[in-house]
């Protein structure tokens, strides 16, 4: 698979070893709106892809409350994340003084998500091998994604230091968490009145 002109591996690799880099190239593609909002459900999609092969390997512990997502509802939960998070870091970064624009914020985010993947299957492969490092996988899979974000963030808003670009991450977190909490109050009170 090739993503301008270099194969999807070479930019993964990448993204470990210069993240900066890699903001720079993907930005500079140019992919019109509606090819980004088509790779959101794409990532999406491959998210949900993930979680079923996640579950297949490493069957989940029933909820005791009886509670399941369903895969629709798990690739809605996704994609408004990644939309409210490209939102926050957008205006975030707006208000701190930054220049990115809200497609290249897309663009960045999708791929992070994106390089989320291949960690969650990792950690399933741990969790049937190596079950005791798994948490040592997972914390260096979060290090890493926020190791991304803050390289992606500076280099989208043009922040010469780093702290700015971590700074607009931790806001823009806590709004994605706060935007997510109503999304899933909704879905819960939808599940509650049996139309899912």
């Amino acid at each position: 698979m090739i993503i301008g002109d270099r194969h999807v591996l070479t930019l993964v690799k990448d993204t470990f070893q210069n993240p900066s880099d890699v903001a720079d190239y993907l930005m500079s593609l140019g992919y019109p709106r509606p090819v980004l909002w088509m790779l959101v459900v794409l990532v999406s999609v491959l998210s949900v892809l993930t979680l079923a092969i996640f579950q297949a390997l490493v069957p989940m512990v029933e909820n005791p409350q009886g509670m399941v997502v369903s895969p629709l509802a798990y690739a809605v939960i996704i994609g408004a994340s990644l939309i409210i998070l490209v939102f926050a870091i957008h205006l975030v970064g707006q208000v701190l003084g930054g220049t990115g624009t809200f497609d290249h914020a897309l663009l960045l985010m999708i791929w992070v998500q994106f390089m989320a993947i291949p960690i969650q299957l990792i950690q399933a492969v741990f969790l049937l091998v190596l079950p005791a490092l798994v948490g040592f996988v997972t914390m260096g899979g979060l290090v890493f994604l926020i190791f991304c974000l803050t390289h992606f963030i500076t280099r989208l808003h043009g922040f010469e230091s780093r702290m700015r670009g971590f700074g607009t991450l931790a806001l823009s977190l806590v709004g994605m968490v706060l935007g997510l909490a109503l999304i899933l109050t909704m879905i819960g009170v939808t599940a509650q009145a049996g139309i899912v």
